[in-house]
């Protein structure tokens, strides 16, 4: 079910995500995504780095217990972001069906 309800979502904003990377906003998106790209990178650094310097299980379990804190943040934040994108591009779409009746 929410597999379906996943690759839905994916199909109907998959024409929107065109308009989205226009040429104009292609530098700026792309350097976002870089910007994403290296905090993921130094975030599991820091945590390869736990993880090498735990000297018990309870240590390691700690780094994991920190990471696993960071990625359901992440993951809380992009769903967030998905909503409102999500919910802009309907209130844009019931604005054009009022202007076209």
């Amino acid at each position: 079910m929410k597999i379906a309800l996943l690759v839905g979502f994916t199909l109907l904003a998959a024409p929107f995500s065109q308009q989205a990377f226009a040429d104009d906003d292609f530098a700026a998106h792309r350097t976002q995504a870089l910007a994403k790209i290296d905090g993921h990178i130094q975030k599991l650094q820091e945590h390869k780095g736990c993880v090498s310097a735990a000297s018990t299980k309870e240590a390691m379990a700690a780094c994991h217990s920190e990471m696993k804190t960071w990625r359901e943040n992440e993951k809380a934040q992009h769903a967030e972001a998905v909503k409102s994108r999500i919910d802009d591009k309907i209130k844009k779409l019931q604005d054009k069906k009022a202007q076209l009746k």
